[in-house]
């Protein structure tokens, strides 16, 4: 395969979660690794609102993503833009082929420990869309379809192992991180794939309508990395846009699809030529910025699954905050097929929801701790109120002991055995006044605490 001349029209982005402990040093990364630093200011993300464009940007010091290019000269240089083949074998024996080359691959690191390893394949400008559905399918399961004998990429006649590449990669950042960190079995793991498709041959007024049609299909397929051996159904319409005449998105959990034809009513060949640039750039940017809040607030979840005495509250407040002023955003450009290709992705995954799982979770966390606190300022005031009780009864007895002697001195006079007996019942009055006032203070302090955790 020529790649110099094979035009970037049907191709795959590979994207694989990970989970990292340490920080990013970019300086060192570049300096001592494999990685080389996107150059931001030929990259300009000139679309997006300024907000969401500067959290990327090295001229920012508090950028909440670091993004690096694989060195193609350093790290598999044998690889890189070389005639690979794909072979599938499905169930029914039926066998797909195709050639393809690993363009780039990308390592974006979330300031909150949530990274991802991005692959970007294109495939033989020749492939039918159910070929290349039928290879996706199994790309996109790494490990567990790469072990498979029905599912082979070669070079040069050598078996290319894939998943040893990927799981290579973190190592040049010099970060302690973990693999699929989001699923309970790592067996089973699926990347998430960000496809596009793109028809070339004129069509007539029939023959578009009809290409039409079968996009609807061929979308469903696409967006979950399926071919048609699955029997998959054709797509809602309630689950693909269409910002343009002649191009559809449609989004799922599994992936995001996109197919274009070439309209000569439009004319938009040239559009199409520049658009693997702006995939490329806004619409994987944007691709990332919602996994990672997906998986983050997944990472939160999982937090939450250990005893309530485990988890530092205020330590994960401080990070849930941080998380959700610098990595959410409600809309992030100005442009309305952007606005709306971040709205129906965030939608699809779920995010809001999660989001309000994690608030749930952590307000219960904080409420607990707030009652365990209450418990122990209660615990404390008990205490202080027996330690003054204890010294009321000493005082009464010195005090009791003064009126003795007073007691005594009146004896001697007139009327003395009188105001004794007086004497003695008024302190007796008096100390069972006192303890029957402690005693009621503290069962309405009970009953109140009782009746408040009733109530919570």
């Amino acid at each position: 395969m020529d790649t110099k001349n094979t035009r970037d029209f049907k191709y795959t982005f590979m994207v694989i979660p990970f989970k990292f402990k340490g920080n990013i040093n970019s300086d060192l990364i570049i300096e001592k690794s494999y990685f080389k630093s996107c150059d931001h200011n030929r990259i300009q993300y000139d679309r997006l609102y300024k907000h969401v464009a500067d959290s990327i940007t090295e001229n920012n010091p508090d950028r909440t993503i670091y993004d690096f290019w694989v060195d193609r000269d350093v790290k598999f240089p044998e690889l890189f833009r070389k005639t690979l083949k794909f072979k599938v074998q499905t169930d029914n024996n039926k066998i797909f082929e195709t050639s393809a080359y690993l363009k780039d691959i990308f390592v974006y690191c979330f300031q909150n420990g949530i990274g991802f390893i991005v692959l970007n394949f294109v495939f033989d400008e020749d492939i039918d869309i159910n070929t290349m559905c039928e290879i996706l399918n199994k790309l996109k399961k790494i490990k567990r379809e790469i072990d498979d004998s029905k599912f082979e990429i070669s070079l040069n006649g050598s078996t290319v192992d894939l998943f040893s590449i990927i799981n290579e990669l973190p190592q040049g950042l010099n970060v302690d991180y973990d693999l699929f960190f989001q699923h309970s079995n790592k067996e089973y793991v699926s990347a998430i794939m960000l496809n596009s498709f793109t028809y070339f041959m004129p069509q007539s007024k029939d023959q578009k309508e009809k290409l039409e049609e079968d996009i609807l299909h061929q979308l469903e397929c696409l967006k979950r990395s399926q071919g048609n051996s699955y029997g998959t159904l054709e797509c809602d319409e309630r689950k693909y846009i269409r910002p343009f005449k002649n191009m559809f998105w449609a989004f799922s959990t599994q992936g995001i699809a996109n197919i274009n034809y070439n309209d000569p009513e439009v004319g938009n060949i040239n559009f199409l030529q520049k658009f693997y640039k702006n995939v490329k750039r806004e619409y994987l940017l944007m691709t990332l910025i919602i996994l990672n809040q997906e998986f983050t607030l997944l990472d939160y979840c999982q937090k939450f699954t250990c005893s309530i005495e485990d988890i530092h509250t205020i330590g994960e407040l401080n990070r849930l905050y941080n998380f959700k002023i610098h990595g959410t955003f409600t809309t992030i450009s100005h442009l309305e097929h952007y606005r709306e290709f971040y709205s129906r992705y965030s939608e699809e995954l779920g995010i809001q929801k999660i989001l309000e799982e994690v608030n749930s979770k952590q307000n219960a966390i904080y409420l607990s701790n707030k009652n365990k606190l209450t418990e122990e300022k209660a615990k404390r005031d008990k205490k202080i109120n027996r330690f003054t009780k204890v010294l009321s009864v000493i005082l009464s007895i010195f005090g009791i002991t003064g009126l003795i002697n007073n007691v005594a001195t009146l004896l001697t006079r007139e009327n003395a055995f009188l105001m004794s007996i007086i004497v003695v019942l008024v302190i007796v009055f008096a100390v069972i006044l006192i303890i029957a006032l402690s005693v009621i203070s503290d069962y309405r302090f009970k009953r109140k605490s009782e009746h408040k955790k009733k109530k919570k």
